[in-house]
């Protein structure tokens, strides 16, 4: 490749500043709008992943490119008992006035037609820190191994996304996981409390 003249290196430097420009705006277009428009420009705070802690015996799966899609924030999976928690969020404006009772009576009823052998064992809206939460027990016969097994999926709307934390054990074990439940949905909540959702 040849020596470049004078004016094509100043092209090249031209053309070189426009794009750092054009970068520096696409990167802070926000702040610019601000200071132009005098006007604040809405931030949308979005949980894509979470680093929590949790109970001896429990221990984190490696998630899949299919899981992280499908909104799979984490999975944890334990032995003696065996016990399963996934954790996941839908991304999108949760509507003004959601009345949070209606909420689980929807919930059941779309459950009740997408899980086959669906038992509701109990629900109920409950509070989790600031988060008003449903809590939706079911049983679930599996052809697959002849058991039946026990869910528990708590789902917590935020403003801009919601979380399902379902927990599953074979029922005869469920009892011997409550605690942990209570005291992972709970952590769950004073996280989502932290980052002021």
């Amino acid at each position: 490749m040849g020596k470049l003249s004078s004016g094509q290196k100043l092209t090249a430097v031209i053309i070189a500043i426009l794009a750092l420009l054009a970068a520096g705006y696409f990167l802070f277009r926000d702040e610019i709008a601000l200071r132009t428009t005098s006007k604040e420009v809405a931030t949308v705070k979005v949980v894509r992943s979470v680093n929590l802690s949790y109970p001896d015996g429990w221990q984190e799966e490696r998630l899949t490119n299919a899981d992280v899609i499908a909104g799979i924030l984490l999975k944890l999976g334990r032995e003696g008992p065996g016990a399963t928690l996934i954790l996941r969020t839908i991304v999108g404006k949760l509507e003004e006035g959601v009345d949070i009772n209606s909420l689980s009576d929807q919930i059941v009823a779309a459950f009740e037609k997408e899980i086959e052998n669906f038992s509701l064992v109990e629900k109920k809206v409950s509070r989790l820190e600031s988060f008003n939460s449903v809590d939706v027990i079911y049983k679930q016969s599996s052809a697959e191994d002849n058991k039946i097994y026990k869910n528990r999926i708590i789902i917590m709307p935020t403003k801009n996304q919601t979380f399902y934390l379902t927990f599953r054990s074979e029922d005869t074990d469920f009892e011997k996981i409550e605690a942990d439940i209570e005291k992972m949905t709970s952590d769950f909540a004073a996280y989502l409390e932290s980052l002021k959702l």
